[in-house]
């Protein structure tokens, strides 16, 4: 039905509440309800510790992209959210959902998480509990609402707090949660929205997954020679996107433009359900075949450095579980791609599919490796690409309140600067795939952006196509993964191959 890691993650929490063990990674290895079954019998033993109930306190290292954040030197780094418009289906009562929201506030200890400067570094804590800030808009003129956004989204405080607002809107019946990015990412709204939810409707709240800190502790034990080694052979000769101005430096936010394209309900549905089949791609293998594709076309040279952007919640072999936990866990990694024979499409696709499930980790040990430990080389591509997934998936039909996609006003303060030249969004919601596309008025024409963003866009319809003609398919080495079986694992095979009758 085309899932993605971050819906993978939500399965594995639902799961999980049932007492049924699997792992994210599971999922993609035994896509069928029988091969998870048949692996979470075997996994009833389970390796994941058990995580912390209670309030959550201490000093909390910084995970790579809280480095990054901070190495960033913004002009404004207490404006940097995230903002989300929450309506309901049926009229809400106020005093019922101020006390959900409190429980949910009281639950998640990401909310407590405060920072304070230390020289010329950061440092992050776990603060006391305080009420949730809770405010009412009443009645209000249109012509006020920049205004009212912009007050709002400004009044955030990472030293102090609050690091959220939650204003009730009187005239529309609907409620604005803005949250400091440094406490929340992508997953984490998908979280609150589920928890809000059971809390309105007077259900206890599932139980803690472990904290921010352990997993900031786990990542400051992590330490693999091999990865740096894969890194130090892979970061050189970087490739540059041609610009149309030589502006020196970031652009301030107020120099960013936005530009959105979408695809039709068919062309989305196809690449969800169908496309994939054929050389068993996943949704990054070819959205970036068609973005260095675009690029080619457009620039002459079909080669492309680009930071990309993933959820971040791996597996680093201390069996933590994160699928419930609020945070920023984002990662973000360079990768460099090279097309040789960029009209070979079966070729292109088996390349990219084979440099994608060759990154360790999916990319997030290359943040400790370089910002925290310092063993890699810092590279930053030109281009930051993010596919979220699906998000209309949140919306259950016994859920009251749901996520709407509308004007907040600005999330992030206008001065704080943008550190790529292009930045790209993309998401599924309500059956329709769409890119938003951020860039450089210092750096680009609009016309370049236009053309760029249009060439992707075709790309990446014909790339559907190809894959939906039942002549191209193939394989490549990663559909045969290398298994290693020692100890239980291997005497059960080795009964099960001994009673058959060919053994």
């Amino acid at each position: 039905i085309g899932g993605d890691s971050i819906i993978s993650i939500q399965l594995v929490s639902k799961a999980r509440q049932k007492g049924i063990r699997f792992s994210v990674k599971d999922v993609f290895n035994y896509p069928t309800v029988e091969g998870l079954a048949r692996l979470s019998e075997e996994k009833e033993d389970s390796r994941i510790l058990q995580a912390q109930q209670g309030l959550v306190y201490g000093e909390v290292p910084l995970t790579p992209i809280q480095h990054w954040f901070f190495d960033q030197k913004l002009v404004n780094p207490h404006h940097y959210n995230q903002a989300m418009w929450i309506q309901s289906k049926v009229p809400v009562d106020l005093e019922r959902l101020r006390s959900a929201l409190s429980m949910v506030y009281e639950h998640h200890d990401g909310f407590r998480l405060r920072y304070k400067r230390s020289g010329a570094d950061w440092e992050q804590y776990y603060t006391e509990a305080s009420p949730i800030p809770w405010q009412i808009v009443p009645n209000y003129s249109e012509k006020n609402l920049d205004d009212i956004y912009s007050s709002f989204q400004s009044s955030l405080n990472i030293e102090k707090g609050p690091t959220s607002q939650l204003i009730w809107f009187e005239n529309e019946k609907r409620l604005l949660w803005i949250i400091h990015h440094l406490v929340v990412d992508g997953v984490s709204w998908r979280i609150l929205l589920e928890d809000l939810n059971r809390a309105y409707s007077g259900k206890i709240l599932e139980a803690k997954t472990h904290s921010y800190l352990d997993w900031s502790q786990s990542l400051s034990r992590f330490m693999s020679s091999q990865e740096t080694e894969y890194y130090q052979q892979q970061l050189h000769n970087v490739p540059r996107l041609p610009v149309d101005y030589t502006y020196s430096g970031c652009a301030p936010l107020k120099n960013v433009k936005k530009l959105k394209i979408e695809f039709a309900e068919r062309t989305t549905k196809q690449f969800l359900q169908e496309a994939h089949h054929s050389y068993g791609t996943q949704p990054n293998d070819l959205l970036l075949l068609a973005l260095i594709l675009a690029v080619g076309d457009c620039f002459g040279k079909y080669q492309l450095c680009l930071d990309l952007e993933g959820h971040g919640r791996e597996d680093l072999g201390e069996s933590l579980d994160l699928t419930r936990t609020l945070g920023w866990f984002t990662s973000i990694h360079p990768i460099i791609l090279s097309l040789s024979d960029p009209i070979n499409l079966d070729h292109c696709i088996k390349y990219i599919k084979e440099h994608l499930r060759n990154i360790p980790h999916k990319g997030v040990s290359y943040g400790i490796l370089s910002q925290v430990q310092q063993a890699v080389p810092y590279v930053q591509g030109d281009i930051v690409f993010n596919y979220l997934g699906q998000w209309s998936n949140a919306e259950t039909n016994d859920a009251v309140f749901f996520y709407k996609s509308e004007d907040t006003g600005f999330n992030i303060d206008l001065e704080n600067p943008q550190p790529h030249l292009l930045v790209i969004n993309g998401e599924i919601s309500f059956g329709q795939l769409s890119f938003d596309w951020f860039y450089s008025t210092l750096h680009f024409q609009t016309e370049t952006i236009e053309k760029l963003s249009y060439a992707f866009k075709e790309r990446l319809e014909k790339i559907v196509e190809y894959c939906l003609e039942e002549k191209n398919f193939g394989f490549s080495p990663s559909d045969f993964p290398y298994v290693k079986l020692q100890g239980a694992q291997l005497d059960k095979l080795l009964k099960k191959i001994g009673s058959a009758n060919n053994a």
